[in-house]
C-alpha cells in the first residue's frame, strides 16, 4: 500500500498533466483557428469611413484584436453593422481591415463563414463576436479645424469667432426621441456643413455663398458632427 504522502504526490502529478494537456489542446485549437472567435480590442475605437467632399480620405485602418480567428482571408467575415469589410491580414490573433464606406456607428462583428451574429440581445453569437463601434467623420479631417466642440440639446451656447474668417468643428448630441431643429444666431452670414451618421456630407451656403440664421432638421436621432465658417463676431447654436 502506497504511503499517504506517496498518494497525494502522485495525485498532484495527474492533476498537474491534466492541466497540462488541458492547455496544449486549447492551444492547439486557438493555433488552428478553432473555437468560437473573440475580439478583445479594435483599434482605434472610431473611425471614418471614405469621404471625398472637402478631403481625400480611403478609410480608417483597423486592427482588430482577439483570437480563434481564421488564419486566412477568406474565412473570416468583418462587418461594420450590415456592411461587409475587405480584409487585408488575419491571423488567428489579429485582422487588419478599413472601415467601408457608407459605414455607421453600431457593432462591428468577427464571424466564421457559418456564423450568426445577435446585436439585438446582446454583443455575440454562434461563431461570432461582436463589439460596439463608433463612426468619427471628423477623424478624416486629421483635427484641421482644431478640437470638436461640444453643444448638446437642449442647451445653447454661443461662440466666438475671434479671426476674421475661420471654421470651427462641433458635434452635438440631438433629441433622443423625434426630431431636433439645429439653430444658428450669427452676427454674421456663415456656412455650415455637417455629416449624417454614414459621414455624407451636405452644406447650408458655402464660403463663397454664405447664409443668415439658418437652420437645420433632424428627422433622428444622432451625434452630429459640423463645422462652422463665419467672419469675427459671436454665433449662438441652439435647438427647438
Amino acid at each position: 500500500m502506497l504511503h499517504k504522502s506517496t498518494r497525494l504526490i502522485l495525485l498532484t502529478l495527474f492533476i498537474f498533466l491534466v492541466q497540462c494537456t488541458e492547455k496544449k489542446s486549447a492551444d492547439l485549437f486557438s493555433d488552428l483557428g478553432l473555437g468560437n472567435p473573440v475580439v478583445t480590442v479594435i483599434d482605434p475605437p472610431a473611425g471614418s469611413p471614405p469621404q471625398s467632399n472637402g478631403v481625400s480620405y480611403t478609410g480608417t485602418q483597423i486592427t482588430i484584436t482577439g483570437r480563434n480567428f481564421v488564419p486566412n482571408l477568406t474565412d473570416n467575415i468583418v462587418k461594420f453593422n450590415d456592411l461587409t469589410a475587405t480584409l487585408f491580414s488575419a491571423t488567428t490573433t489579429e485582422i487588419i481591415t478599413t472601415i467601408p464606406a457608407g459605414a455607421t456607428g453600431g457593432f462591428l462583428t468577427v464571424a466564421k463563414a457559418d456564423g450568426a451574429c445577435d446585436t439585438v440581445y446582446g454583443t455575440d453569437g454562434f461563431n461570432c463576436s461582436a463589439r460596439r463601434f463608433y463612426v468619427d467623420c471628423y477623424k478624416a479631417y486629421d483635427s484641421l479645424h482644431g478640437e470638436e466642440t461640444a453643444v448638446n440639446y437642449p442647451d445653447s451656447q454661443t461662440i466666438q469667432f475671434t479671426e476674421d474668417f475661420s471654421t470651427k468643428a462641433f458635434r452635438s448630441n440631438l433629441r433622443e426621441t423625434g426630431g431636433t431643429i439645429l439653430t444658428f444666431e450669427c452676427d454674421n452670414l456663415i456656412s455650415v456643413k455637417y455629416f449624417s451618421t454614414s459621414c455624407v456630407a451636405s452644406e447650408v451656403g458655402t464660403s463663397a455663398a454664405p447664409v443668415y440664421n439658418p437652420t437645420i432638421n433632424f428627422e433622428n436621432n444622432y451625434a452630429v458632427q459640423y463645422f462652422v465658417t463665419s467672419a469675427k463676431g459671436a454665433c449662438k447654436i441652439g435647438f427647438q
